[in-house]
């Protein structure tokens, strides 16, 4: 049921987005398909290319995978993203890692 959300919600945007081309070579649109295809790297780097950080950062979050998140933050804090998402990905990480340590 969620992947068929997901592919109608993909759908939308290739058709809203086929308004001024053919959709399906929209950066989302292929960004989705990688996400769907769980090709995560492929994702990120469709999103980077189209200078969409913080979609590439909200995949990740998403997907709990908070260390590419950060990589990417860092890497790209001299770009126009939303700098309160890359501090708040700092005060979450160390929290994940204090929960998921073994000692506790």
């Amino acid at each position: 049921m969620a992947k068929a959300r997901y592919l109608r919600e993909t759908n939308r945007i290739a058709s809203e987005s086929g308004k001024l081309g053919d959709g399906r070579d929209f950066y989302m649109v292929r960004a989705r398909i990688a996400e769907l295809e769980k090709n995560f790297k492929l994702a990120e780097s469709i999103f980077l290319e189209s200078q969409a950080v913080n979609e590439a950062l909200d995949m990740y979050l998403g997907l709990y995978r908070f260390e590419e998140a950060i990589e990417i933050a860092e890497a790209k804090v001299a770009h126009s993203f939303d700098r309160r998402k890359y501090y708040e990905l700092l005060l979450i990480f160390p929290f994940r890692l204090i929960k998921e340590s073994p000692e506790c």
